[in-house]
Parts: C-alpha cells; sequence; structure tokens
C-alpha cells in the first residue's frame, strides 16, 4: 500500500494538546523596563531566567513560548515599580533638577544624572523659569529624550542684606507675571 509506506501510522496523526498558558504577575524595576536585562522569576516552584527587552511598558504581556513548568507558555504581564527621580511619558523620560535663584537668573552649566548612572554637562539659559523643559536628545527609551524640567528653589530665609538686595532688584525690574487670561 503506498500510502502506508511512507505515511502515518494510524492514530498518530494528531497533534499532543498542548498545556494551556500559565499567566504570572510580575513586579520590574524601573531600570530593568527602560534599559532591559535579565530577571530570575518564579513560577509554581520553578525558576526561569527571563530576557526583558529595553522599554517594556506596565501592563504589557510578554509571551515565553514553553517556559512554563509542564511545557506551556508562560504569559509574564508585567507592573513597573516607579523610580524616585525619573518619570515615563511615552518613550521619553523627566526627571526635575533644582537650581538656584541666580542660576536661573544668570544661567549655568549643571550636570543632569541620566538613567543609566552617567551625568551629563547641560547649560541652563539665563533668565530660566521654573517649570521650563531642557531637553537631552536620544537619552530616553529606545532614541526618546530626556527632558529637564526646571524647579528652582528659593532660600528658606534672607538675611536683612539679601532681603535688600532682593527689593532693589525688584524695583529695578518692575513684572506682572499675572497678566492675561484668567487674571483679568
Amino acid at each position: 500500500d503506498a500510502f502506508a509506506q511512507g505515511g502515518r501510522k494510524p492514530g498518530r496523526s494528531r497533534r499532543q494538546a498542548r498545556p494551556e498558558p500559565i499567566t504570572h504577575e510580575f513586579r520590574l524595576p524601573f531600570e530593568t523596563a527602560v534599559l532591559g536585562g535579565s530577571i530570575s522569576i518564579s513560577v509554581n516552584g520553578t525558576t526561569i531566567d527571563v530576557k526583558i527587552p529595553a522599554g517594556v511598558e506596565e501592563g504589557q504581556t510578554l509571551r515565553l513560548q514553553g517556559q512554563a513548568p509542564g511545557g506551556g507558555d508562560l504569559l509574564l504581564k508585567l507592573f513597573v515599580d516607579p523610580h524616585p527621580y525619573f518619570k515615563r511619558e511615552g518613550n521619553n523620560l523627566t526627571i526635575a533638577v533644582p537650581i538656584t535663584i541666580a542660576e536661573a537668573l544668570l544661567g549655568a552649566k549643571l550636570d543632569v544624572p541620566t538613567l543609566d548612572g552617567s551625568k551629563l554637562t547641560m547649560k541652563v539659559p539665563a533668565g530660566t523659569s521654573s517649570g521650563s523643559r531642557l531637553r537631552l536628545r536620544g537619552k530616553g527609551i529606545k532614541g526618546g529624550d530626556q527632558f529637564v524640567e526646571i524647579k528652582i528653589v528659593v532660600p528658606a530665609a534672607l538675611d536683612e542684606r539679601s532681603r535688600e538686595l532682593i527689593e532693589e532688584f525688584a524695583s529695578l525690574n518692575p513684572q506682572d507675571p499675572r497678566t492675561g487670561p484668567p487674571w483679568d
């Protein structure tokens, strides 16, 4: 019989049913989610090494084929821990950078931290206001940018001479920042 020589044996035509995927939730450090890396997780008593690609997001699910105990797929749902300094906006990162009044008025060069632990020197232009955002091109996630949000820090206490200088400055530079809507 021509079919019997090269064909399948009766009863062997069905594939074995693959086990149902196992879903596992995992909290990931912010740096690992952004930069990528390897982690070890424990699923039902089995330790599995997982390579996390750079730029994964909160709530994203990674499918690890054949990695679950029993040979099925492992669906790894990711939750990302917040970072104490950096915030994520899509593929961009933001960090608040405190500067003094003098640095805001006169301009300054600052060493700004990046997520990989290095520092970059950036120029703050003279006359920069609190809330301004300066960009470090390409220092975000997968080609995104890092934004530096300026926060002007005011001294908690002024001595008498400093107060006199500020009052003189204010009289030489009259300004009303509360003009136009909604202040009208």
